[in-house]
């Protein structure tokens, strides 16, 4: 009788790889576990909600490249572990949670959140286009950035190194941030998210590694197209797909493909007058992955010099 961790860990062939899928169920998990412990909602609820979101795109969960360089991603696994915590005790979600009272969350959300056009002596200035990168406005919107950031940000670390990497990081975290400012009228309304800074880093890496593929978690994925696949391969005698897998391998292409294709049309028609729920997300989304373009000024030299040449990264 196998155990749920070998079902699940079984389509990994290598120790990196299942490391990889345990910190994205980490990143999954513990939000979704904090929010039942604290609200009382049903944990069953709460997963189903969040699987939800696996029905039209697929999610990446990991890379199932190797680095070249070996390091240990240590600066994408403090952004998820400082964007966690800071949502649930800075920023008073967990207060909220527990008293149903959001008083101080939003007011962190309206000092702290990016804005053009701010109440004076009620907001930070200049400096809220950092602090917002940092802040999201719920725990989905903090599994969705973080499992982003986790799946294709690890990878583009080691191709930079940490510092040249963080500082990319908020560098087009940043750049995003002014496309609300430009491309939208002003608004008092705070934008909040590590979004516009997580789609530079999957343009970053769609860029330098266009090749790759990403492990994703896609219910459609999963049935029908998985029993169709062993169906074939029991036909075949194809012993490698014969063996049930919860987890999808797709090109990168086409996963990243999805989203930016769903982003670009949305922002273009926010951008032509029409109505588009959360258009200035879609905005900072196109915007971060247009500026992620720059992260040629930020990798390994030689690596760069691999890159000019086409040879594998």
């Amino acid at each position: 009788m196998k155990s749920l961790s070998t079902v699940v860990l079984g389509s990994f062939v290598n120790t990196t790889e299942r490391n990889s899928l345990i910190v994205s169920l980490l990143i999954i998990f513990v939000p979704l576990t904090l929010v039942g412990f604290l609200s009382g909602y049903s944990m069953f609820l709460l997963v189903a909600d969040f699987l939800l979101a696996a029905v039209v795109f697929p999610l990446p969960i990991a890379d199932v490249g190797t680095v070249r360089y070996q390091t240990t991603p240590w600066v994408t696994v403090s952004l998820i572990v400082i964007n966690t915590l800071l949502l649930f005790f800075w920023m008073g979600y967990a207060d909220a949670l527990v008293t149903q009272d959001g008083f101080a969350y939003i007011e962190h959300v309206m000092i702290y959140g990016y804005r053009e056009i701010y109440f004076q002596g009620y907001s930070v200035g200049a400096f809220n286009s950092i602090t917002a990168i940092f802040m999201h406005i719920g725990h989905m919107h903090l599994i969705g950035n973080m499992i982003m950031l986790w799946a294709f940000g690890k990878r583009l670390e080691d191709a930079c190194g940490p510092w040249r990497f963080l500082i990319f990081y908020l560098i087009v975290g940043i750049i995003a941030g002014f496309g609300i400012v430009y491309l939208l009228p002003p608004s008092d309304g705070p934008g909040l998210g590590a979004s516009g800074a997580v789609f530079g880093i999957m343009g970053a890496y769609l860029i330098l590694f266009p090749t790759s593929r990403i492990k994703c978690l896609w219910l459609p994925g999963i049935f029908p197209i998985r029993p169709i696949i062993m169906f074939f391969a029991y036909m075949t005698g194809e012993n490698d797909y014969k063996r049930w897998r919860w987890l999808i391998t797709l090109p990168s292409i086409l996963v990243l493909g999805l989203y930016i294709v769903y982003n670009l049309l949305e922002a273009q028609s926010a951008l032509s007058g029409n109505f588009v729920s959360n258009a200035g997300g879609k905005i900072v989304h196109m915007v971060g992955f247009l500026g992620s373009i720059l992260i040629f000024l930020f990798v390994r030299k030689d690596l760069l010099r691999r890159y000019i040449k086409g040879r594998n990264l």
